[in-house]
């Protein structure tokens, strides 16, 4: 029995974002979202450099026969984490980008599914819905040792810190999940931005009625109603074994990567001058130099003072010595002089804190505002002392496990 994957897939930028930073890929044997993050620090870049990079490696892979798509994929997991380390290295002002990646891979007789961070995959199967990806978040860890229960985890203040990200810091491990498939099973991908705002029980009844354009479209609908405080991505496919049509459907690209250069086209970090006769190239690599370009633009262009005014509009979470402050301005320097100063400090130990947390300190946490840089202080400080816990929670300074 030959089976194939027949999809739609839908980003949509959200109602507060004003960037999208999902990536999405949809083929015949391949599924694949990925969810950038890092807002000035090029999220959209890291989930971008990603899919092509698990595209390039996995959208051939139905072509053969392959014992081990477990391997394949945990390989094009280590190459996307390759990639954005590389374009770290050449661009240390992407430092702090990274991204999720889900990725499901239909080969003969068998589904697998790869997860690193926080979207999802789910698989409706008789009208029944399972999540079948486990969410790598410091909450999903407190829901599997029994410290808090699924209902509370939605209203965690962490909800949203990750355990595991591609921002091409450490090497990651994918969790890898196998099923055998079924004509007739439906899979959905998504990124968080749905999962926030849609309950289990109304994404079952959105996938198991119409095609899947038109589940995907209904999703994104209710998420934008229900006010998509994120960037919204997903991906319905059905598992098909219908051999009346042998032509497979063409690959689908949405949301930041289908924004940029074809999915085939390896990525450009450095800029060709332009010529007379050939116009400079308008793509999503001008948005490589971004912050940091608008920063001298505002600066040299206005004297100074009008630049200046813009970064000290800006405030950002870091690590003040042996204590974390509040930053007014941009963690840039410009002829020397550096464009931010401590307004506040937490009185908290940045060796106190886990692993997960001293990671996204390390790359700075932007704010939107003085008021949202202190909760954030808050949600550090509650952190740093759950690890006073005994016995010491995992992943804390002195645990055994770490993550």
């Amino acid at each position: 029995m030959a089976l194939r994957l027949d999809f739609a897939a839908s980003s949509h930028v959200g109602m507060v974002r004003s960037g999208n930073e999902d990536s999405g890929y949809a083929g015949p044997h391949l599924l694949a979202v990925a969810d950038g993050m890092g807002g000035a620090a090029f999220g959209e870049v890291a989930s971008t450099i990603a899919l092509r990079t698990v595209v390039d490696a996995l959208a051939a892979a139905a072509e053969y026969d392959s014992d081990d798509p477990a391997a394949l994929m945990r390989d094009a997991v280590a190459q996307a984490g390759d990639q954005i380390r590389e374009l770290i290295e050449n661009r240390p002002e992407l430092d702090g980008m990274g991204t999720t990646l889900t990725m499901l891979l239909q080969l003969g007789e068998r589904v697998t599914i790869a997860q690193v961070g926080d979207s999802r995959g789910y698989l409706l199967r008789d009208g029944v819905l399972e999540q079948i990806t486990h969410d790598q978040t410091f909450v999903q860890s407190l829901i599997d040792q029994g410290r808090i229960s699924r209902a509370d985890a939605g209203m965690h203040p962490q909800r949203n810190m990750l355990l595991q990200a591609l921002d091409g810091r450490v090497e990651v491990e994918p969790d890898i999940v196998e099923r055998t498939p079924r004509a007739g099973d439906r899979y959905l991908l998504c990124s968080d931005g749905l999962t926030l705002v849609l309950s289990e029980a109304t994404l079952r009844d959105v996938l198991s009625v119409g095609t899947p354009a038109e589940a995907v479209s209904e999703l994104v609908d209710l998420s934008l109603r229900a006010g998509a405080p994120d960037n919204v991505t997903c991906i319905v496919a059905d598992l098909s074994d219908d051999a009346s049509d042998e032509s497979e459907p063409e690959a689908l690209v949405v949301g930041a990567a289908a924004e940029s250069a074809p999915i085939d086209v390896e990525p450009v970090v450095a800029e060709v001058p332009a010529t007379d006769d050939e116009p400079p190239a308008r793509s999503h690599r001008l948005r490589l130099f971004g912050p940091l370009a608008l920063v001298l633009a505002l600066i040299v262009g206005l004297a100074g003072f009008g630049g200046y005014r813009w970064t000290q509009s800006q405030y950002y979470v870091a690590a003040s010595g042996s204590d974390i402050g509040i930053y007014q301005g941009v963690p840039q320097q410009i002829f020397g002089h550096s464009l931010s100063r401590v307004v506040e400090l937490g009185g908290i130990d940045p060796a106190a804190l886990p692993d997960f947390a001293r990671q996204q300190l390390s790359a700075t946490i932007q704010a939107d505002n003085l008021e949202h840089a202190r909760t954030i202080l808050t949600t550090l400080r509650t952190e740093a002392q759950a690890c006073t816990a005994v016995p010491i929670p995992d992943g804390c300074p002195g645990s055994t496990v770490t993550s």
